[in-house]
């Protein structure tokens, strides 16, 4: 027998944090201008995802070398996934929009 989590809110956003960050061409996640953009939970903060009824937002700094918006789209399609995951609370709802926001993108270091 699995024990439920203590705050299925921020397991959500971990796995949707974890799944964006998998995504080639996904540099980071980012936190918003201010900090903002986080899921808050005990001794843990997860920057780049918020979580609201009916809607996940992700923030994501992108390589400057790749498609963008197939790589935003991307970063939609393993967020959805991750909210019906096996294991999730359906926090955002059954059908959760999400949203994807380019805060930045950078030119990646040579090599890398």
């Amino acid at each position: 027998m699995t024990t439920p989590s203590v705050d299925p809110v921020a397991d959500l956003a971990e796995a949707v944090a974890g799944a964006a960050r998998a995504v080639p061409g996904v540099l980071d996640l980012h936190a918003g201008p201010y900090g903002e953009v986080a899921v808050h939970a005990a001794g843990r903060r997860i920057d780049g995802v918020r979580v609201r009824s009916g809607m996940v937002e992700v923030h994501v700094v992108l390589r400057a070398d790749v498609d963008l918006l197939a790589v935003a789209d991307r970063v939609r399609d393993v967020a959805l996934a991750a909210c019906a995951g096996p294991g999730t609370d359906p926090a955002p709802g059954p059908d959760p929009v999400v949203e994807v926001v380019v805060e930045d993108i950078r030119i990646p270091a040579a090599g890398a």
